[in-house]
This record gives structure tokens, C-alpha cells and sequence, in this order.
């Protein structure tokens, strides 16, 4: 705000300690500009991004911490003040403390920070030898997932964990990202292996269950859009008038009660509320619990009442018949 209106700078009362702040992945001069030749104490505040993501996104939060150190140090700031938020409630803490060291480690050393080796460094501080190259690996994994997520949805993929499946804008944007979503589920699963390798090696559950839980979560993130995908793909190929044979066996790979597409993602967010019921009793008191647990729940009833409506759809169709929208057996956006 200052940087904005660079005249109110000289009115700032003597003592005071002015901190400019921004999250994003660059930091851009005209937050230093305004005071690089005024004596005012600056500290610098960075973040450590797990507010809007599913997972940290360390990408975003190294980058963050270094370009603000870069142009911060010729402006004289006194150190760092590296923040972490709570404003979606999907969020938990524990898996912010790679972020926080990386900028605690930063702000202390004079020298640029190496990257591609951080996750080794902190592991290896942090945990023990039997098992902390199967956290390094894990977390590197667990980042790229994340990275490839948000290509796919956009850098808030918390938020887009919960995004309509079907709508049009969404089905097109995912088309285009095929392989983001493909590539995210992959490292997930490789963060996973190697997250459950380490737990059974004897590490650390206080600090390695949630990084496991949030893989598995940007596992789901992943398969739940290569679905809505595959789901619209059935859906159109079978045509406007499909024979009343076709619809029931195409129709029973999107939505059989045992084995189909639909069950495969009650099963498993049914699966993820409860892990993450145990997480937040781990770390917090009851309050919002409800509120984020009732967001799985909505997502189970999305596909439980999809596979149910396709179902009685299925069993009323003759040939002949034309094959409505798939849009109209979800509920409205």
C-alpha cells in the first residue's frame, strides 16, 4: 500500500518497522523501490505456501523466499519474518516445517540457497539414517505432484479439489492437461511408497503421517479428474441413440455399485475423510471440523447419487430412446 502511495512514506512515525510482504513466487522491485533511500527498519515477510494447496507448494514457496532475500539484502532489511496461513480450512500445519526451515536457513546464510539438494539436507537434520533418504525422496515426490496438479487445476488446488466435475470450462481445461494429470498421480504414488517406507523403517508419525495423507489426497485430486474425463469421453461415444445394451454396459463402467468408476471414488474419499478426521484431531480442537469433514461428505453424495441416477436411467432405457446430457444427472452447479 505504501509502494502505492510512495507519499505517505515520509509521514511513517520514527521507530517504526516497516514490513513488505507478498506470497508469490516473484518479487518484483517497487515493493523495495519506495525505501531503499529512507532509514526505516525493513523486515521482509515470505510465505510458505499450504494455504490454497492440497499439498505445500515448495515450488512456489523457495521461490518465494529467495527472490525476496535477492532484492531484500541490497535495501538493508533486517531479517525475515516467514509466514504460514490458515485461511482454507483444509489446511494443516505439519507439513509447513520444510518450508519454514528452508527460510530460517535462508535468511541465516549469506550464500544463495541450493534447492536441488534441500530436501536431502533437512532430512538427513532432521530425521534418521535408516530412513531419511526415503523421506528426502518422498517429499520431492510429494512436491512435484503438487506442481503437476496445479498445472492441471490452477495453483489453488485446494480449492479446486471440490470444483464441479462436469462443467464445461472444467472438462475443457482438463482435456488439456491429460499428462499434468497423469504425472501427478504417479509422483503421489511414488510419495507414498516411499512416505510408508520410512514409517515402517520407525520415522517420525508426528511429522511424516500428514505428509502421506496429503499424498494420498493428491492421489484422489488426480484420479477423480482423469475420471470426470474418462466418464465424458463414455458418455459421448455412445452417441445420441445408443442401443439399450450399450447404455447398460457402458453405463455400468461408469456407475456398477461394485466395481466401476463412481465406486472407486466413494471408496475412496470415504477413506480419505476418516484419515483426515484422525489428522485434525491430532493437531487441532473440534472447531471447523464439521465444516471441512461436510466437504467430503458432499463429494461421497456427488458420486453416490450419480451412480444411482444412472443406474434407474439405465434400467428404463429402450432402444431408440435418446441419450440425455450427462450434465443432468448431477446436480446444478
Amino acid at each position: 500500500m505504501l509502494a502505492k502511495y510512495p507519499k505517505l512514506i515520509s509521514q511513517i512515525p520514527p521507530g517504526t518497522i516497516v514490513v513488505p510482504w507478498g506470497y508469490d513466487a516473484t518479487v518484483y522491485e517497487p515493493y523495495w523501490a519506495p525505501f531503499a533511500s529512507l532509514p526505516i527498519p525493513k523486515i521482509i515477510a515470505t510465505g510458505v505456501s499450504i494455504w490454497n494447496s492440497i499439498a505445500p507448494d515448495f515450488d512456489v514457496t523457495f521461490s518465494n523466499i529467495d527472490s525476496f532475500l535477492e532484492v531484500g539484502r541490497p535495501h538493508g532489511i533486517l531479517g525475515v519474518i516467514n509466514t504460514i496461513w490458515t485461511d482454507d480450512i483444509l489446511v494443516l500445519m505439519r507439513p509447513a516445517f520444510p518450508g519454514i526451515a528452508y527460510g530460517a536457513a535462508a535468511a541465516w546464510q549469506r550464500d544463495p540457497m541450493n534447492r536441488e539438494h534441500f530436501f536431502d539436507n533437512y532430512a538427513r537434520a532432521v530425521y534418521p539414517a535408516p530412513f531419511s533418504a526415503e523421506v528426502a525422496a518422498g517429499l520431492k515426490a510429494l512436491t512435484r505432484a503438487e506442481t503437476h496438479l496445479s498445472a492441471a487445476l490452477g495453483e489453488e488446488t485446494s480449492r479446486h479439489l471440490w470444483d464441479p466435475p462436469f462443467a464445461a470450462p472444467h472438462l475443457a481445461r482438463l482435456r488439456s492437461h491429460r499428462e499434468d494429470l497423469r504425472q501427478a498421480r504417479l509422483e503421489a504414488e511414488q510419495a507414498q511408497e516411499h512416505l510408508s517406507q520410512a514409517l515402517r523403517l520407525g520415522g517420525d508419525r508426528f511429522s511424516l503421517a500428514d505428509f502421506l495423507l496429503e499424498a494420498r489426497m493428491l492421489d484422489y485430486a488426480g484420479l477423480r479428474n482423469i475420471y470426470a474425463l474418462e466418464i465424458a469421453d463414455i458418455w459421448q461415444q455412445m452417441g445420441s441413440r445408443p442401443k439399450s445394451e450399450d447404455v447398460e454396459f457402458y453405463g455400468s463402467e461408469i456407475a456398477s455399485h461394485d466395481h466401476s468408476r463412481t465406486a472407486d471414488l466413494m471408496d475412496a474419499i470415504a477413506d480419505l475423510r476418516e484419515g483426515y478426521r484422525r489428522a485434525w484431531n491430532e493437531a487441532y480442537t473440534g472447531y471447523r471440523r464439521g465444516t471441512i469433514l461436510s466437504k467430503f461428505d458432499g463429494e461421497f453424495q456427488q458420486w453416490w447419487n450419480l451412480q444411482r441416477r444412472l443406474n434407474q436411467f439405465a434400467n428404463g432405457f429402450h432402444d431408440g430412446d435418446t441419450l440425455p446430457p450427462l450434465e443432468s444427472f448431477v446436480a446444478a452447479y
